[in-house]
């Protein structure tokens, strides 16, 4: 009677694997267990086996071979070609470290910079930088019309007299001016609220005037409807004159 499988191809997958030059051919059973390991559906593909021969083979060429993990049952059967019965060529491991690949390594590794150390300022610069900084700061809020108000200088801020009343001019123009600027400013503000004041008063009265002889035309056509009697005609031409007014 025909046996279900081969144990000999059993245990050679297991773990029992012999020199690949004296490797038994590949049976059914070493096919069934590589479908089931590899999740392969269809029969093996001799395209397939040549494209793992050649994913494994560039990518371990590159590692250094002390590095690798030991060999496990998943690597063996990767490396078993059920197409041919045969296992794949092992990389060379003398290849991976050779000077030529270590070299190639070392030039791929980015050199590591020193960093830059700036020089320290001379106390010139700095003192000139902190008096440049204090006036920077002296500056205060903004005016009405959107200029910058400066703050009164301080003859401790500056090295020299001069300097001082040079900029101590410079601020009592730029405060005059501003000075007259918001005058000016508030002057047409005021002067513009007072006209839409005027505007404002101008309508309300043409309001209230409508709002009168609304009124009387009302208690005109009241009038009429109540005496049943014809208007006069000077009381016609006002509710006609109001109908076109409004």
């Amino acid at each position: 009677m025909a046996q279900s499988n081969d144990m000999t191809g059993d245990s050679f997958l297991m773990g029992h694997f012999p020199n690949p030059q004296i490797a038994p051919p590949a049976t059914l059973s070493d096919e069934k267990l590589l479908q089931d390991v590899l999740g392969l559906a269809a029969p093996p593909d001799p395209a397939f086996d040549s494209f793992l021969l050649d994913a494994f083979s560039k990518g371990t060429a590159q590692q250094d071979a002390s590095l690798l993990p030991p060999p496990t049952l998943s690597d063996e059967m990767l490396n078993y070609l059920p197409a041919t019965g045969t296992y794949a060529a092992q990389p060379d491991a003398s290849a991976s470290s050779s000077p030529a690949v270590s070299a190639a390594v070392h030039a791929a590794v980015p050199a590591k910079e020193e960093p830059v150390i700036p020089a320290e300022p001379s106390k010139k610069a700095t003192k000139a930088k902190q008096s440049k900084k204090k006036r920077a700061s002296s500056w205060g809020s903004r005016t009405a019309d959107g200029r910058r108000r400066r703050k009164e200088p301080k003859r401790a801020d500056y090295a020299t007299t001069e300097e001082y009343l040079a900029d101590w001019s410079r601020w009592r123009r730029i405060r005059d001016s501003n000075n007259r600027s918001v005058k000016r400013s508030r002057e047409k503000a005021r002067e513009r609220s007072q006209q839409i004041e005027a505007q404002n008063n101008g309508l309300q009265q043409q309001i209230d005037q409508l709002a009168d002889e609304l009124k009387e035309a009302k208690q005109l056509a009241f009038k009429a409807f109540m005496s049943r009697e014809s208007l006069l005609p000077s009381e016609v031409d006002r509710i006609a004159s109001f109908a076109d007014s409004a």
